[in-house]
């Protein structure tokens, strides 16, 4: 009878400790989700100022564009007068940014 009683007291201990370990296992993996959560949200920020960069950037390139080719009194138009007055130029603007530039 003492060893039965032996063999369930140590079922019993074996239980807990089992019990015991997957607590500090959902404690360990709540730990974790929270830090991922936060890596993630950290993740997101640095994305969203990513995307105010580009956006800026394709603010600032049109605009550079305009002073350039498009604009009224941009650089190639005012560039291709002075071609057309005699400057000698070795080289030829390429076609679309001439075409845009309403010479």
């Amino acid at each position: 009878m003492k060893i039965i009683n032996l063999l369930l007291v140590l079922k019993i201990v074996a239980d807990i400790w089992q019990i015991e370990k997957q607590s500090k296992n959902a404690i360990e993996i709540a730990e974790k989700a929270g830090e991922l959560y936060d890596k993630l949200f950290g993740f997101i920020e640095t994305m969203e100022d990513v995307g105010a960069g580009i956006k800026k950037a394709n603010i600032n390139y049109e605009k550079a564009m305009g002073q350039l080719s498009t604009g009224k009194g941009n650089a190639i138009k005012k560039a291709e007068e002075l071609k057309g007055l005699g400057a000698d130029a070795k080289k030829q603007f390429p076609d679309r940014l001439i075409d845009n530039s309403e010479v």
